[in-house]
């Protein structure tokens, strides 16, 4: 008889840890940042339209209305998504590329007119690479991330 209560109580314990899984789970699920589909669509358009931008250093002065059709939609990302709750590192990663990537490179177009290719190229890449991170990193929270409709 001792047998058959040891298995219930140990089947008793096993149904208790599941549960308590099962609730730690869904908790830290509900904490975690949801999916932004506008962070999505902003790295999207960033991707393209920032290296285009870009590239245009090597040759050409640096225009301040073109960089700031680029500018503009970063810094506000960088705001929305310093302000939305538990999404510090989606934050930090939109600030990390305005802060330490494209403004440093503009400014440098910016006082020196022109840019060598080479680290035009290089920084290119670290924005595109930054952008893809961004992006893969935002479709992997939580929820359907459904795009938003465009205007196209």
């Amino acid at each position: 008889m001792t047998h058959v209560f040891r298995s219930a109580g140990l089947r008793g314990w096993i149904f208790t840890f599941g549960l308590l899984l099962a609730g730690l789970s869904i908790s830290l699920t509900s904490c975690s940042p949801k999916c932004d589909p506008d962070a999505i669509t902003t790295a999207t358009n960033l991707s393209t339209e920032l290296p285009a931008l870009m590239e245009m250093a090597s040759s050409k002065k640096f225009n301040q209305e073109a960089a700031d059709k680029v500018l503009k939609p970063l810094a506000d990302m960088v705001e929305r998504a310093k302000n939305t709750p538990r999404n510090k590192d989606s934050a930090e990663m939109w600030r990390l590329l305005q802060d330490d990537i494209v403004k440093p490179f503009f400014d440098m177009w910016k006082s020196k007119g022109k840019l060598d290719a080479d680290y035009v190229r290089l920084t290119k890449g670290s924005v595109e690479r930054s952008l893809a991170s961004i992006s893969r990193a935002e479709k992997a929270k939580r929820g359907e991330c459904t795009m938003p409709a465009t205007n196209n």
